[in-house]
């Protein structure tokens, strides 16, 4: 086992594309760190993360390396070499996918290096939890697309069709999970409560849960102003204001206590898109990035209401444990998909 992994490790980082994988992580993490870090020299009102999008590009690129790398034993005649020389089909996969794993951690370990060294002033300001839970996180999901990449590539003798299934699947596994989102969770969707209050100085906007803000109105009591059964703010004479108690102008639509857009699907779309986002290895990148969010406190105390921040990095950061029993099965299931469909294999 350990000569089939040296082996196969030699054949990773003695190719050329390897090295050109490695280059591209790095300058892709060299570019995403200058973009944050000058994003929050100027940033008031905004915070800013790592794009998912790059992270799209670094996982079409490990996919490549791996489609090359494990095709090309097929078409050398490797995989046939290594059964006459007595090894069983299962440590070949087993070498085959270790190797594989090893490399889907340097790629990522590459672009984090170059990202924090660019963007460390930024960084500081993000408690260390939220930087491993959110490291940790993603590291985890270039495991298991590593593991889907090599269930496939084990599979397709053609180092063509190899290359151009795993990177395109990429791009359709980055799609599908933006659909899954849209469709699955529309609890994700900013819901907003409006509260009145006496106080001429009222509380800046909260959040009770994940993107569910009050925001208060100032409006006394004694302005007649309140809602009506149908939650629509209304005045002493039960017609319809505006937020400052003023009559609302015809154009305009009458100010409800809760605005919302939330809809919910079902059915068979429903159990469909349940199970495409379950085994979506990519089904957490957004929520592990997002723990990069980088916050100036210095800037943003006077614009940003400084609890708001803080109670959505707590909702982002319980989101991840949630995440991780499913990634984890999800890991478990390619490897063992792989293992089984490889010794079923023909080596030619």
């Amino acid at each position: 086992m350990s000569t089939l992994l040296k082996t196969d490790l030699r054949r990773y980082f003695t190719h050329p594309l390897t090295l050109a994988a490695l280059l591209f992580a790095a300058f892709l993490g060299t570019i995403d760190g200058v973009r944050i870090r000058q994003e929050y020299a100027f940033m008031i009102f905004m915070h800013t993360q790592p794009d998912i999008f790059l992270f799209l590009l670094l996982l079409c690129a490990q996919a490549a390396v791996l489609a090359v790398v494990i095709s090309s034993q097929y078409q050398d005649g490797i995989f046939r070499l290594k059964a006459i020389a007595g090894h069983s089909k299962g440590t070949v996969f087993f070498s085959t996918l270790l190797s594989g794993l090893i490399v889907s951690l340097l790629l990522p370990a590459a672009y984090f290096l170059l990202f924090c060294l660019t963007a460390h002033r930024a960084l500081n300001a993000i408690p260390l939890r939220n930087t491993i839970a959110g490291g940790t996180m993603i590291l985890l999901i270039f495991q298991t697309a590593a593991a889907l990449t090599i269930l496939f590539c084990t599979q397709i003798q053609k180092r063509m069709g190899a290359l151009v299934l795993c990177t395109a699947g990429m791009f359709v596994l980055f799609a599908a999970n933006h659909l899954c989102n849209y469709e699955l969770y529309p609890s994700d969707k900013m819901v907003i409560t409006l509260e009145l209050t006496d106080d001429p100085d009222p509380p800046a906007e909260t959040v009770n849960t994940y993107r569910h803000a009050v925001r208060y109105l100032y409006l006394p009591a004694s302005s007649g102003v309140h809602w009506n059964q149908a939650g629509i703010l209304v005045g002493s004479d039960g017609e319809p204001v505006d937020t400052d108690g003023s009559p609302l102008q015809e154009q305009y639509q009458p100010v409800q206590r809760v605005n919302q857009n939330i809809k919910y699907i079902g059915g068979p779309w429903r159990t469909f898109l349940t199970v495409v986002d379950t085994l979506n290895p990519l089904r957490p990148l957004n929520t592990a990035a997002v723990q990069y969010r980088t916050i100036d406190p210095e800037k943003s105390a006077g614009n940003i209401n400084v609890a708001y921040r803080t109670q959505e990095r707590e909702m982002l950061y319980s989101l991840l444990p949630k995440y991780l029993p499913v990634q984890l099965s999800a890991f478990a299931l390619y490897c063992f998909a792989g293992w089984l469909l490889f010794r079923r294999k023909e080596l030619r």
